[in-house]
């Protein structure tokens, strides 16, 4: 027989296992976004919903609308003067909040510089934990816009040409 008190030796393990590998899959999921969100070649923006509070911006934007990432973030893009239609955007807002995307939305933004851009606004209402983002991009039409106003100019004189012409010949 034994003298003294009984001593009881106990172990508890957990596996981590499961755990570490979701927590990775989470850390190269998040690495794999940022790397799409920052070579995009064109403006992309992460914005708080619905209040559209810039918390992220990638190079194209940073590039197209002259704002540096440091200056832009904490804003919206109305305070940085890039979207001056506060009733197009707040109709844009309703639409999200209804639908939680709005996709080819032809609108005018501006410059730092007031240069003014006709865009194509792609936006989708994205979870990412508990809160809900703005993932916006906007291609820059202003090129395909101006050619189009061309075009019609240029049909416009020509049916002026044409008239005249008939005109001249039924004399």
């Amino acid at each position: 027989p034994s003298e003294g008190p009984l001593r009881i030796l106990g172990i508890v393990a957990t596996d981590m296992t499961e755990r570490l590998q979701s927590e990775l899959a989470l850390i190269e999921s998040q690495q794999r976004f940022a790397t799409l969100f920052n070579v995009l070649p064109i403006p992309a923006s992460l914005a708080t919903f619905p209040h559209g509070i810039l918390v992220d911006v990638n190079a194209a934007f940073e590039q197209d609308f002259g704002f540096r990432r440091e200056e832009a973030l904490g804003k919206t893009l109305a305070g940085l003067g890039i979207e001056r239609e506060p009733e197009e955007a707040s109709r844009l807002m309703t639409r999200l909040q209804a639908d939680g995307f709005a996709h080819d939305v032809e609108t005018t933004y501006f410059t730092r510089s007031g240069h003014r851009r006709f865009v194509r606004l792609d936006i989708e209402v994205a979870l990412i934990g508990p809160h809900r983002f703005l993932l916006q991009t906007a291609q820059d039409i202003t090129d395909k816009m101006q050619a189009q106003e061309d075009l019609r100019v240029l049909n416009q004189s020509l049916e002026r040409l044409v008239l005249d012409r008939t005109a001249q010949l039924s004399e």
